[in-house]
């Protein structure tokens, strides 16, 4: 196709095509092998492998003969072609849109593209080409001509109605393809045609962003009824980037006009979260469950982004209507997917929530151990809420009464104890200098999940982890008590583990302990830095030294022995040794070893290659 071997080779191709000169076929068959003879020229041209003179030569080549492919395109694409002809030209409109077709002179052949949307034979391909000219990098050159597309975009909101209320999840699907490529690659000219004057260019992009929103709210549970409402999650992130990234002025005007639009937002997302009815969920496939899983947590990021734009009124609203539900609610009864729903939104925003916020969670918090709690999988959301925000009760110390006790009651059953654990670990973590009068409360209700053998392994590890943070605010008696009270079991079963012959039973349950042991050792600190008071409103942190022995000292005298046992057995399993080489990367222990030379990472090391 170069001009030295073929001059203007597309013009020549189309002539060639449109002349009766090719015995034994008919205009139709010529025309179905012209078309997929120009179809294929830009994929050729994107996947074959060409020097970059020779394919800097044949993209001029194909440029300078796009304006005859787009007028044959052009006089395809009337209602009187054959539909088969009209699809293919599609088609072949579709692919030279990757290749980069400007806009403006696309404009022609895109208001036809519109039209074919109506017959539904043609349906599917006249999305994908719709797609592919507002999704394409270079369209953002041409915001004037993008724009005048909107009133055909905002007329397909009556298909979409019909196709909504006739359950055609398909019709549906295409049109949401569309106005999300529209929208979500074209946010700059939303943003700048919501704050100009022209009553049409600023109701035209406040409208395609309603259209945005109907598609989310389709009615029925993703991935069941149908799988298109995620699609639009990209364009509120995008949307929310650029109102924040403008400059402080323009952002203040642009926040009023677009707020509304994610409260609305908001609403539907607290719809489309929740779960369907327990008989309705055990009837999904795994696979099911899954997407479901995977559309929540995008939920929960999508609410990240709207709390950006909406800030504390965002909590306002879910307050009232977490107030609301509780006030409907019969006697120790809930609508419980409502109530669920709520708290996975708060969770969800919870790192964005000001730590000093003290209007509207206080009262989420308090209200929470009165509710009454006759799901699996609400308790566990609570839980998780009650979890992701631990800094924020560090700063509302007298809300932890509230919350605690439903974080140890979850330990207590097997179903919500991952979320239990989670949560406690979270709330330990971040209060351990008001956490002082639950320190009993929390222990012995630790200990007694852990002597159940109902936790799972990754729990029971995480568990040991809190009771660690725990212990490190108390003193050197009382903790060596406590540790006694916990370990001693652990440690015994570890010496009983020790003695046993290798069996995979017996490696799973030293590596539990073992894990127990090092998260145990890792989170006991009592040289942690805590907060004291200066003057008044005034805080700093200081190192809180002790001048009593480090408690893991003390376990070390006992566990050393069984360690080095175990390593001695268990020298070729890389697993074993991998952890107990995390066991001796502790701080107290390597301080242990220095001094008692009982066992040396150097012993490790002379037995792994």
């Amino acid at each position: 196709m170069t001009p030295e071997h073929w001059p203007d080779p597309l013009l020549t191709l189309v002539q060639s095509f449109q002349g009766d000169n090719i015995p034994n076929l008919n205009s139709t068959q010529r025309l179905h092998i012209l078309l997929e003879t120009i179809r294929v020229l830009p994929e050729e041209f994107f996947s074959s492998s060409l020097a970059q003179n020779r394919r800097s030569l044949l993209r001029q080549e194909l440029t300078k003969g796009l304006q005859h492919v787009l007028t044959l395109l052009q006089t395809l694409m009337i209602p009187t072609s054959p539909e088969d002809v009209q699809d293919q030209a599609l088609k072949c409109f579709s692919s030279w849109v990757e290749f980069g077709v400007p806009v403006m002179e696309g404009e022609p052949v895109i208001l036809q593209v519109f039209h074919t949307l109506y017959n539904p034979s043609l349906f599917d391909t006249a999305v994908e080409s719709l797609v592919n000219v507002f999704s394409h990098p270079d369209s953002l050159r041409f915001p004037y001509t993008i724009q005048k597309f909107l009133p055909n975009v905002l007329q397909l909101s009556e298909m979409f109605k019909k196709a909504t209320e006739s359950s055609d999840m398909d019709v549906c699907q295409g049109i949401c393809q569309i106005v999300v490529a529209l929208a979500e690659n074209h946010t700059k000219l939303i943003i700048d045609a919501s704050l100009c004057l022209d009553d049409e260019r600023r109701n035209n992009v406040l409208n395609l962003i309603k259209m945005v929103l109907a598609c989310t709210s389709i009615p029925g549970h993703y991935p069941i009824d149908e799988n298109f409402s995620n699609m639009p999650f990209t364009f509120w992130y995008v949307l929310q980037d650029e109102i924040l990234e403008s400059d402080p002025s323009r952002c203040q005007l642009l926040l009023p006009v677009i707020q509304p639009f994610f409260f609305s937002l908001v609403e539907i997302l607290l719809i489309k979260v929740q779960y369907p009815d327990d008989q309705t969920y055990t009837s999904w496939t795994s696979d099911e469950v899954e997407q479901f899983r995977c559309y929540r947590q995008d939920i929960g990021d999508t609410m990240m982004y709207s709390f950006s734009i909406l800030r504390e009124p965002l909590l306002g609203y879910l307050c009232s209507v977490l107030g609301s539900c509780v006030d409907k609610s019969e006697a120790n009864t809930i609508q419980w997917q409502l109530a669920e729903a709520i708290f996975f939104l708060f969770g969800s925003v919870a790192e964005s929530v000001d730590l000093e916020e003290n209007l509207y969670m206080p009262n989420v918090m308090n209200l929470i151990p009165k509710l009454p709690y006759d799901n699996i999988k609400f308790i566990s959301t609570a839980l998780y809420m009650v979890g992701s925000f631990g800094e924020w009760l560090n700063y509302h110390p007298d809300i932890l009464g509230s919350v605690i006790p439903l974080i140890l009651q979850g330990l207590t059953n097997s179903e919500v104890a991952t979320a239990a654990t989670m949560s406690l670990k979270d709330v330990t973590r971040e209060n351990l200098d008001h956490i002082s009068p639950f320190i009993h409360q929390i222990l012995s209700s630790s200990q007694n999940a852990l002597n159940s053998n109902t936790l799972k392994s990754k729990d029971c590890i995480r568990l040991m982890c809190s009771i660690g943070q725990v212990l490190s605010v108390l003193e050197f008696e009382e903790i060596m008590q406590y540790l006694n009270a916990i370990l001693t079991p652990h440690l015994q079963q570890m010496d009983e583990l020790s003695k046993q012959d290798p069996s995979t039973v017996v490696k799973n349950a030293i590596l539990l302990k073992l894990k127990m042991v090092s998260w145990l050792f890792q989170s006991l600190d009592t040289d942690r830095e805590k907060e004291e008071d200066v003057e008044e409103g005034q805080q700093k942190t200081v190192k809180v030294k002790s001048d009593k022995p480090k408690p893991v000292y003390v376990v070390l005298q006992q566990i050393a022995p069984v360690v080095q046992a175990l390593v001695t057995k268990w020298i070729m399993d890389p697993s074993v040794i991998e952890v107990n080489f995390i066991l001796l990367s502790c701080q107290d222990f390597i301080i242990y070893l220095q001094i008692h030379q009982s066992i040396t990472i150097s012993f490790l090391l002379q037995h792994v290659d």
